[in-house]
C-alpha cells in the first residue's frame, strides 16, 4: 500500500512539472527576451566604437637619428614618413610629434648617399605613445663598389582572398570586403598588396634589384602545390594585372604568358 501511494505521488509531481514548464514556455514573452539580448549587446558594441575612435585619434611620437660612416650624426637629411617630412637637426637626430598609429615606411633620401627605406610597424598598443628607431647609416655611393637588393618569396596568399577562412581550398573565395583581393576583379587588388615594395626597387636605392615572385599560376586552385599540403596558387590572369607596373616590360615580355596579350602592363 505504500508503495502504490509514493508511486502516485511521484506521478502527481511529475505531472504538476509539465503543466508548469508548459505554462512558463507559452506565455514567456519572446520579444522582451530579444530586446533584453539586444540591449546588453548594445554596450559592448558602443565600448567597442569608442576605443576604436579613440585608437584612430590617439597619434604616437616617432624619432630617430640617421648616422654615416663610424657613427658620425649626419644634418640637414631629409627624412619622410609617410605624408610628412622632417630634416635632421645638427646631432642628426629627426623628430615626427604626432603621426597616426598605421605602419607606414619610413624613407631617407639625400644626394651622394644610397637612399634607404625602413618599414616601422605602427600599429602599437595605446600605452605607447613613442617610438625610438634604431640609428640608420648612410651608404655614400662610390664607384669601386656595387650594392645589391634581392626581395625575398613573394606570393598572393590565400588569405589575401579569404581572411576568414570560410571557403574550402578546393574552390574560388566568394568577394569579401575585408579582404584585400577580390576574387572577382583580382588587379586592382594584387597592385595594393604589393604596393609598398615599389619604393624599394627604384634607381637611389641600389645599383641592381630582384625580387622573386614565387607562385604557381594555375587554371584551377583544386589544383595544388606540389610540396604543399594545402591550395596554393595565383589566378592565372594576376600575372597580367598591376603589381609589374614599374617594371620594364623588356623584363617581362618572355614570362607572360599568351592571356596577357592585350594588357596594359
Amino acid at each position: 500500500m505504500s508503495k502504490k501511494i509514493n508511486i502516485n505521488l511521484l506521478g502527481q509531481i511529475i505531472f504538476c512539472l509539465t503543466i508548469f514548464l508548459f505554462l512558463t514556455l507559452y506565455f514567456y514573452p519572446a520579444p522582451a527576451k530579444a530586446w533584453s539580448l539586444q540591449e546588453s549587446l548594445n554596450p559592448l558594441v558602443a565600448e567597442e566604437m569608442r576605443l576604436e575612435r579613440q585608437y584612430q585619434n590617439t597619434p604616437i611620437q616617432i624619432q630617430g637619428r640617421i648616422v654615416g660612416t663610424e657613427d658620425i650624426p649626419l644634418s640637414n637629411i631629409k627624412v619622410r614618413l609617410g605624408d610628412k617630412q622632417t630634416v635632421t637637426n645638427i646631432s642628426g637626430e629627426y623628430f615626427f610629434p604626432s603621426i597616426p598609429r598605421q605602419n607606414k615606411l619610413l624613407e631617407i633620401d639625400t644626394p651622394d648617399y644610397y637612399q634607404e627605406i625602413i618599414p616601422l610597424v605602427l600599429t602599437l598598443p595605446l600605452t605607447t605613445s613613442q617610438v625610438e628607431v634604431a640609428p640608420i647609416p648612410l651608404v655614400k655611393r662610390i664607384d669601386s663598389k656595387t650594392r645589391f637588393l634581392f626581395g625575398g618569396d613573394v606570393a598572393m596568399g590565400r588569405r589575401f582572398l579569404d581572411p576568414e577562412k570560410k571557403t574550402p581550398r578546393n574552390k574560388i573565395p566568394p568577394n569579401n570586403r575585408d579582404a584585400l583581393i577580390q576574387a572577382s576583379h583580382p588587379q586592382d587588388g594584387s597592385a595594393k598588396v604589393l604596393e609598398d615594395l615599389q619604393p624599394l626597387f627604384q634607381p637611389n636605392v641600389s645599383d641592381f634589384r630582384s625580387v622573386n615572385l614565387e607562385t604557381p599560376v594555375l587554371d584551377n586552385p583544386k589544383t595544388p602545390h606540389w610540396a604543399k599540403p594545402y591550395s596554393f596558387f595565383t589566378e592565372k590572369f594576376w600575372v597580367c594585372a598591376s603589381p609589374f607596373k614599374g617594371i620594364k616590360k623588356e623584363n617581362i615580355s618572355d614570362f607572360k604568358p599568351p592571356y596577357c596579350r592585350g594588357t596594359d602592363n
